[in-house]
């Protein structure tokens, strides 16, 4: 639960970066534009916001993908196998060195997660049934003894 809460917060500080540098690319357009830069200028501008969206942008996906193993270890489910050339990972279009899951690889898991995690609540929910159902019984029975 705290791993949860902790990459929400970070997901949620990426995303708030991700507004950041879309309001400073507006006003900056913004300010460009009322001076009269040409195409080329405004073209310009747009690129450096775009390097700073997609390095975001790759933080993102590394943190969710870096979520998502850490929870499948936990559950004891498969992550696929590392495999730099045609496999589940691939590596950073900003970073060199840094891999993270394909979006197709990281779809499978998630799938896998949330199924093992359904069956681990259903056994608690049979449990669960069975005791309540046990529970009710006895204070039936604890009820009709004392009258």
């Amino acid at each position: 639960m705290i791993d949860w809460i902790k990459f929400r917060w970070q997901q949620h500080k990426i995303h708030e970066w991700l507004d950041g540098i879309s309001r400073a690319q507006k006003v900056a357009e913004d300010e460009a534009s009322a001076k009269g830069a040409n195409a080329q200028e405004l073209h310009d501008l747009g690129y450096s916001f775009f390097s700073e969206r997609q390095i975001a942008d790759d933080e993102l996906i590394r943190l969710t993908s870096d979520y998502y193993v850490r929870l499948a270890n936990r559950l004891l489910v498969p992550v696929p196998e590392f495999e730099t050339v045609g496999g589940a990972w691939m590596e950073s279009e900003v970073r060199s060195n840094r891999y993270h899951l394909r979006p197709e690889a990281l779809h499978e898991l998630r799938s896998s997660i949330r199924a093992e995690q359904k069956a681990r609540r259903e056994e608690w929910t049979i449990w669960l049934a069975a005791l309540t159902g046990i529970i009710g019984a006895l204070s039936g029975l604890i009820a009709i003894i004392k009258k």
